[in-house]
């Protein structure tokens, strides 16, 4: 059977995005024209490659690789701050709520809270709605959402800076809290529920309750009480000069942030956590458990 008619195409002379073509080079086994080109880009030294025809004509080979290289590249950096902390809150804010396969999803995304496409389509308007919050990167201030069960979004007025401690206190209910309320726990042996606080980094004990709906009503007035004076408590307290992150028993390591309490003379570790919010909880919670047995203890 006769071959069919190839209509031959010289390529010499002829320019492909990066890449000038010099000259045909060889065939390979399978008939494919290979072409001598020369890379010629500021970024580097003129680079001679041998490049089929097909794939020059059809685009696939647009350069000796800087071309992509240099695609990637203006991606990662069009708005000049992939580098910045305030990208990684956003990144990891997208990833929570729209990656099914983040550790996060489940109590972000999986609950149904969404970004808004509508206010926050993309990183530069995100970082221009945030600077125009009060309190906009303002030292030992993080964004947050008022209602936490809400999306984030500013069409709403739900993104807000705040320090860690009402970020802290604006935190869901832990999933093993009994009572729905932070801060009121049963304890089994006095079948009382016993109210407690977090105020400059020390549990204050509220009181011991028979009926729940007190003790949930005494949290909240102790939130009044004690949170809610109009200004802010940073909980700092005898905190080691050696301690970034500004909460006692809080430690950063490279990855992660380790949290641990002194018992009797003693530092207990409690464990490491992806986020500082983690951290502080779980530290809280070992203070209110402590402060529970060393009540019942002074009080048989």
């Amino acid at each position: 059977m006769a071959r069919r008619a190839y209509n031959f195409v010289d390529l010499t002379g002829q320019i492909f995005e990066r890449l000038t073509v010099l000259e045909r080079s060889e065939s390979d086994k399978h008939g494919n024209i290979y072409w001598k080109c020369v890379c010629k880009h500021e970024s580097h030294d003129d680079k001679i490659i041998f490049v089929r025809g097909t794939h020059l004509k059809k685009g696939i080979t647009k350069s000796c690789g800087c071309y992509s290289a240099d695609k990637t590249k203006e991606r990662a950096t069009k708005h000049g701050m992939s580098d910045k902390n305030i990208y990684r809150v956003y990144t990891q804010m997208i990833q929570r709520c729209e990656n099914t396969k983040n550790a996060k999803y489940s109590e972000y995304g999986g609950r149904g809270i969404k970004v808004c496409k509508v206010c926050i389509p993309n990183f530069e308007t995100y970082y221009e709605q945030i600077s125009n919050l009060p309190n906009a990167f303002a030292d030992g201030h993080t964004i947050d959402r008022d209602d936490n069960n809400g999306i984030y979004c500013f069409c709403v007025n739900n993104m807000r800076w705040v320090t860690r401690v009402t970020q802290q206190r604006n935190q869901r209910v832990r999933k093993d809290n009994t009572s729905g309320t932070r801060g009121v726990t049963f304890d089994k042996d006095s079948n009382l529920w016993y109210v407690m606080i977090s105020v400059n980094n020390k549990i204050k004990f509220i009181g011991r309750f028979s009926d729940k709906e007190e003790a949930v009503s005494a949290r909240k007035q102790a939130e009044i009480d004690y949170w809610h004076n109009g200004k802010d408590v940073n909980e700092i307290s005898n905190i080691s000069r050696h301690n970034k992150t500004g909460f006692k028993g809080i430690y950063k390591n490279k990855h992660s942030y380790t949290a641990s309490i002194g018992l009797n003379y003693k530092s207990i570790h409690l464990g490491s956590f992806g986020t500082i919010e983690e951290a502080i909880e779980a530290r809280e919670q070992a203070k209110m458990l402590y402060l529970n047995q060393r009540t019942k203890s002074a009080n048989p």
